[in-house]
């Protein structure tokens, strides 16, 4: 279960990066033509990747302490130890981060001729 989720994770992680690529492909070109190099485009998404692992896990915690707090109100207990809080938000950042690894290849559409279109 655990590795089915992983997977699913990514690709839905994956699509969602590439998305959002595309729908700025023509700022990533504007870029391109004003030098900048594909090495510092790599750390743009990985950097966005990086915040929407950032914005997954608050969105995660969130849910997690509304459930936490309604079971508490049905007289269920819920244990969620720290360390596992940890590994898991980790595993999300991580998760983020490879998916933005796999969107990669998508910059090398973005060239400076798409600002002609």
């Amino acid at each position: 279960c655990v590795v089915l989720g992983i997977i699913i994770g990514v690709a839905i992680t994956w699509q969602t990066l590439r998305g959002a690529i595309m729908a700025n492909i023509k700022e990533f070109a504007s870029l391109r033509a004003l030098g900048v190099g594909m090495g510092s485009l790599r750390r743009i998404v990985m950097e966005l990747s990086f915040w929407v692992g950032v914005v997954g896990v608050a969105a995660a915690i969130g849910l997690t302490w509304l459930l936490s707090l309604f079971a508490m109100s049905k007289a269920v207990i819920i244990a969620l130890p720290l360390p596992l809080l940890i590994v898991v938000g980790g595993g999300l950042i991580a998760i983020a981060m490879v998916s933005g690894l796999l969107s990669m290849g998508i910059l090398k559409k973005s060239q400076p001729a798409d600002l002609l279109r």
